[in-house]
This record gives structure tokens, sequence and C-alpha cells, in this order.
């Protein structure tokens, strides 16, 4: 799941969340706006509340959930960038050996093979490299 669906969720928990607070201030004001009166009134009445405290704990929790999904959106563009720029120093780092072994390949005596390295037995990159050095220094 990418980072954009992840806060499209978290918008829908959070939206959801409201629509259950405005649900409860909505039954609240339509029981106080009656005119009933007596005990079973008010046992309706303290009902009624109960259940929007309910509805107010739910929303809470809609909205607990919704900041871990924006964090957690938020993690995963962080962590698609690690990615990404780990890719670019890849490619970077490849780039430069294979520019590395072209400029070695120029420093190199003619007599040495074309397969270098590991193409010839006892020829590896720390030979080559010792080559180049001498080659250089002389």
């Amino acid at each position: 799941m990418d980072a954009d669906a992840i806060r499209a969720l978290a918008r829908t928990l959070h939206d959801q969340g409201e629509e259950m607070r405005a649900e409860g201030r909505r039954l609240l004001a339509l029981l106080d706006a009656t005119a009933w009166s007596g005990r079973a009134a008010e046992a309706a009445r303290t009902l009624a509340r109960r259940r929007c405290d309910d509805l107010e704990d739910c929303a809470a929790r809609h909205d607990d959930a919704a900041r871990a999904l924006a964090l957690h959106a938020e993690s995963v563009e962080h962590r698609l960038a690690l990615l990404a720029r780990a890719g670019d120093l890849v490619d970077g780092v490849g780039e430069l050996v294979g520019d590395g072994l072209g400029h070695l390949r120029d420093l190199l005596p003619d007599g040495l093979p074309d397969g270098l390295p590991g193409g010839s037995p006892g020829v590896g990159p720390g030979l080559l490299a010792a080559v180049a050095l001498d080659r250089r220094a002389a």
C-alpha cells in the first residue's frame, strides 16, 4: 500500500470519527428539545448520554488510528526515499567501479590478458592495482 492510500484511509477514519461525534450531539439535542418528562424520560436521556459517551470513545479510537496511519505513511515515504537513495548509490558505485576499471586497464602493461580481473589464475584486483600504482610511480 502506498503512502497516499494510507493517508486516504487515515482521512476516512478521521471523518468517520467526526460523523460519530456529530450524531451524538444531534441525538442529545433532540432529546433535550423534547417536552417529555418523568422517570422514563430521565432514564432515556441517561441511556442516550451513555451511548453518546460510547460514540465519543469510538470516535477517539478512530482519531488515534488515523494519527497512527498518518505516522505510518510518513514512515513509508521515508523508507521509500532511503531505498531510492540506496539504489542511486549502488548505481553510482557501479559507475565508479566501471570507470576505475577502465582507467586501470589504461595503466596496465600490454602483455596482460583482456579478460582481467579473474580471467587468469593468480591475477586479481589487488595485483592489478599494484601494477597500476607501480606504473604510475615510474
